[in-house]
Parts: C-alpha cells; sequence; structure tokens
C-alpha cells in the first residue's frame, strides 16, 4: 500500500450521533435513495461555521471512525449541512462498515485527500463485452468523491450485480475525483 496521502485538520475532531441517511424524513425517497448509495454524510450548520472559519479545504472530506474500535473508519464527503446539532445523517452502507448502528456515537474529523492524478479500474468481462466501459465507468463514478485502491464499486448492469474494482490510484492511496482532469485505465 502507498502512502494515503491524508492530511488531519487537527480544528475540527467531532463527535457526533450517528442516525441512517434513512431516517431523515425531510426528504424525498428517491433523494434519500441516491444519498444513501453515495459516499457524502449530512452535518449541523455548526460544522460548515467551524470549517469556514478555519478555512478547511473544499470539498470537505472526512474520516468517520466508530468510537469503539478506531480501527473501523469510513471516508465521506458532505453533501448539506442541514442536521440538527449533535447530529449526523451517514449512508447505510458507511454504517455496516463502521459496525454501528442509529443513535451509536461517532468521531468525524476533517481531512484533506489528495485529488486524483491517475486511477486504474479493473471492470468484468460482462461490461466489456455488452458496451463501453467507459460509459459504465463514469455512470458509477458521477456521485463518487472519494476512491481508494482495492476499492470495489457495484452496479446493477443487465440484472446482475455488477463489479468494478479500483486497483491503482495516484498520487497516493486515497484520492478525491471531483474538480480533477482525471485520467483513468480500464483493464479487463
Amino acid at each position: 500500500m502507498s502512502d494515503s496521502g491524508i492530511v488531519y485538520n487537527n480544528f475540527f475532531q467531532k463527535e457526533y450521533v450517528c442516525l441512517s441517511i434513512n431516517q431523515k424524513t425531510s426528504m424525498s425517497k428517491s433523494r434519500i435513495s441516491k444519498l444513501d448509495a453515495g459516499d457524502k454524510i449530512i452535518l449541523p450548520p455548526s460544522a460548515l461555521d467551524l470549517l469556514t472559519k478555519f478555512n478547511a479545504q473544499t470539498p470537505f472530506t472526512f474520516v468517520l471512525r466508530n468510537k469503539k474500535n478506531d480501527n473501523e473508519i469510513v471516508y465521506a464527503g458532505v453533501i448539506e449541512f442541514t442536521a440538527p446539532e449533535k447530529i449526523v445523517y451517514v449512508p447505510s452502507w458507511m454504517m455496516s462498515i463502521l459496525k454501528i448502528q442509529n443513535k451509536t456515537k461517532l468521531f468525524v474529523d476533517s481531512v484533506n485527500i489528495p485529488k486524483a492524478t491517475n486511477v486504474v479500474f479493473k471492470v468484468g468481462s460482462i461490461i466489456a463485452e455488452k458496451t463501453n466501459p467507459t460509459d459504465i465507468l463514469e455512470y458509477v463514478l458521477r456521485d463518487k468523491l472519494i476512491l481508494h485502491e482495492d476499492m470495489v464499486l457495484y452496479i446493477s448492469f443487465l440484472d446482475k450485480i455488477i463489479c468494478i474494482e479500483v486497483q491503482k490510484t495516484n498520487p497516493s492511496y486515497y484520492v478525491r475525483i471531483n474538480d480533477v482532469d482525471l485520467e483513468y485505465s480500464i483493464v479487463a
């Protein structure tokens, strides 16, 4: 594994009560479904105040840690700042990785993640045979902010769940992919 490239911002290390994005009743079901599949969280307005006060790098990126087990971590962006104070809304798949349930306390730390310069993806043979893999990949990546080596992206394609593996990321193990001229290659 190469250098993680992550820089922690010591000014933003908060503890929140975690709720699944599915619990945010003020949104439409289709929006909740889309957010639940993405890699972004919802924080309270006070988080935005603190991040802007210290001129945090944008887009804002975070590491989420299980309070009871620091080995359980996940990286996320933020989609909006509308959560009640002391609450963070998190996609259910992230909660699963963190091994937490609703109302569990969660650490959220602001981090800087390097911009991607190059990424190598491995696509399944069904994608390579049936369609243009570039189109599928761009569709999958449109709602992603952070990639890392060995990450697996899933997509429903031709009534099957297809895996796209992230094999290599440059310049570091973790990269952010928004607002970059991303060069990528696809291997079958």
